[in-house]
């Protein structure tokens, strides 16, 4: 009897487990999406004030030491000309009157010139080539403008920090005429037959000019022994128009 009663238990035990089974399996199926239900994605279950911080803190520090927001043309500068050029991605400033001279810029092909419209005999410039971006400015300038010629009779000297650009992104050069190559006891008398004068560096002030921020980029300045103004930075202090450069978008 006591057999009897222990089969019924178990039997009836059985019964309740595959009801208890089946119920779930029902609830389960009815609880699943069908094949026409569309799934959020998990970040839309993100606050959307979240969101934009967190693009703001990924901005933040994969753009430090960055320029964040590049100008595609200079601001206005209270008593200063701003020249922007579209072509060559360069910019500066200069003072448009000094005295007798009156200022203007005009810019063909690769060249930037700054010059007294009533002596345009009197000018400066700035050359923008384009370069390797592994190249040395050492190997730059020799593709530029020493096709053809000895660098022998042409050596490549890097100055650093000519004309106040000693930031460590910067790299300056010059082509430099030896004195001993020259008419003894004459400084700076070259011989243009062996090396483009336009670019030696011997009364004004001519160099070469790279910026790691923009490796793409070989800038060749002649700011004559009494460069323009470009005004002040933000300590007061007196800026050559070529020290005022920035590069544009």
């Amino acid at each position: 009897m006591f057999a009897n009663k222990r089969v019924k238990y178990t039997i009836v035990l059985s019964l309740f487990t595959t009801v208890l089974l089946a119920a779930s399996f029902l609830f389960y199926k009815h609880n699943l999406p069908n094949s026409n239900t569309k799934l959020n994605p998990i970040s839309s279950h993100v606050p959307a004030h979240n969101l934009e911080a967190a693009v703001s803190n990924n901005t933040a520090s994969s753009t430090q030491g960055v320029e964040t927001t590049p100008l595609t043309s200079l601001p206005s500068k209270k008593g200063y000309n701003a020249y922007s050029s579209s072509t060559n991605k360069i910019g500066f400033y200069y003072i448009p009157k000094d005295g007798n001279a009156n200022y203007s810029v005009k810019e063909q092909g690769n060249q930037i010139t700054l010059y007294d419209t009533n002596n345009p005999a009197n000018f400066q410039f700035a050359q923008v080539f384009q370069k390797n971006p592994t190249d040395s400015i050492q190997t730059a300038i020799t593709k530029a403008v020493l096709s053809g010629y000895n660098p022998t009779d042409c050596p490549i000297s890097a100055i650093p920090g000519i004309d106040g650009f000693t930031s460590p992104n910067f790299q300056t050069a010059v082509i430099k005429w030896d004195a001993n190559n020259g008419t003894p006891g004459e400084f700076g008398v070259a011989d243009y037959s062996k090396c483009p004068g336009t670019y030696v560096q011997y009364t004004n002030v001519r160099f070469f000019l790279t910026d790691s921020n923009h490796p793409s980029v070989l800038l060749f300045f002649d700011i004559a022994p009494y460069p323009v103004s470009g005004g002040t930075d933000s300590m007061g202090k007196n800026l050559n128009w070529d020290q005022t450069l920035t590069f544009l978008n």
